[in-house]
């Protein structure tokens, strides 16, 4: 997510379609007024009672630079994250 010179990044290992729970992405969106919630969602299981199950999502924020365009379709932008998501 891109906004006033901003990079945000919600970090998280992938899914496979076939353990998410139905109807389901791997990540839900949902728009609110003046602002934007992005959930990732994990794999879809039975949870036994008193169990638990870990699951890690990383947070990352950074500064654009100015040489990034922000745009719909960027390669600069796609390339900057996809760079910010490996470190």
């Amino acid at each position: 997510y891109a906004l006033n010179g901003y990079l945000f990044l919600k970090l998280f290992d992938d899914v496979p379609a076939a353990n998410l729970a139905p109807g389901e992405g791997d990540v839900e969106i949902y728009p609110g007024s003046g602002y934007l919630e992005l959930e990732p969602q994990g794999p879809h299981s039975v949870i036994a009672a008193n169990a638990s199950v870990d699951w890690t999502v990383r947070w990352r924020v950074v500064a654009i630079p100015p040489t990034v365009a922000v745009a719909v379709g960027s390669t600069t932008l796609i390339e900057f994250a996809q760079q910010q998501a490996a470190l």
